[in-house]
């Protein structure tokens, strides 16, 4: 199991699931056009905490971190408000 481990601690499982949902989002969008900008948005804020956890994964400067998560929160904003619309 010591790959495993390797493959968590490079990152490179994040890499599978952000290709997960790109398959996902490729998929919203060829199935369900109406919806895909509502689909989307919902997305995005994981997305983005996704690639922040790669990057702490992979020992990145603190300040791409902060970056990633900080660009989630207006998309997590955006979903929220149309959610409760």
């Amino acid at each position: 199991m010591n790959w495993l481990a390797d493959w968590v601690d490079s990152g490179r499982v994040i890499d599978l699931l952000l290709l997960v949902i790109a398959i996902e989002i490729a998929a919203l969008a060829f199935w369900n056009r109406a919806r895909f900008a509502v689909v989307l948005l919902g997305l995005l804020p994981g997305l983005c905490l996704m690639l922040a956890l790669r990057e702490a994964l992979g020992d990145q400067d603190w300040r791409v971190i902060l970056l990633w998560i900080t660009a989630s929160l207006p998309f997590h904003l955006a979903d929220l408000r149309l959610r409760l619309k």
